[in-house]
């Protein structure tokens, strides 16, 4: 069975080494709650008198996913090139020292957080420009929102192209490092469940996750 056939297979909901993956009923587009967690995070985003809504919507909780303050510190102390990219139709940002461009690095792919609905490349930008400055790797910084079990495929899929395309993209072709924060160190974990067990690719050397 080959990648493709695999995750046909994965989305039809068959088992796979004892897990079983289905899709939200009746639902096909990403960025949506069940009423029930809907009700559930409210009061939280409610929490100044100031900004209360009624019923907030998706986006009124997103607009309010903006990232701890000191997560918009810029700690990086060297010059780095930063750009988007979309990886197999995936939209990610890739963030390399400037001294270090054309060079071939290890990766780092860093899932953000964001409870699966919200959250952005934004929000960690500042901690990606670290990770690039400090570790002298490259990071690219996602997945997108998507409904389960699409957001830990897009997460698989852009590790898979990454393998396959390594020079274009001046990267080492395995040793990936996988890293990700709240609901991203979920993504990172299922990315390494596809990535060790369902595929049995191997391309995943290490994991680190942050939950808060």
């Amino acid at each position: 069975m080959d990648y493709q056939e695999a995750l046909a297979s994965l989305e039809r909901g068959q088992k796979q080494a004892g897990m079983t993956v289905k899709f939200v009923p009746g639902k096909t587009t990403g960025g949506w709650l069940s009423d029930e967690t809907r009700v559930n995070l409210a009061p939280v985003f409610n929490a100044s008198p100031a900004q209360a809504v009624e019923k907030p919507s998706i986006q009124d909780m997103r607009d309010r996913m903006m990232g701890a303050p000191g997560s918009k510190k810029n700690i990086a102390k060297h010059p780095l090139q930063i750009e988007n990219l979309v990886i197999d139709g995936v939209a990610t940002r890739r963030y390399r020292l400037a001294a270090l461009v054309g060079q071939t690095l290890p990766t780092v792919l860093y899932f953000h957080g964001g409870a699966y609905y919200g959250g952005s490349v934004a929000g960690a930008e500042m901690l990606c420009r670290a990770l690039a400055d400090f570790a002298g790797c490259q990071v690219i910084s996602g997945p997108p929102e998507y409904l389960f079990p699409a957001a830990p495929l897009a997460c698989y899929r852009v590790l898979n192209y990454l393998h396959e395309h390594a020079d274009w993209y001046q990267t080492t072709p395995a040793g990936f490092v996988l890293a990700g924060d709240s609901a991203g160190g979920g993504l990172v974990l299922t990315t390494a469940y596809l990535d060790r067990v369902v595929f049995a690719t191997n391309w995943v050397e290490k994991l680190v996750l942050n939950h808060h």
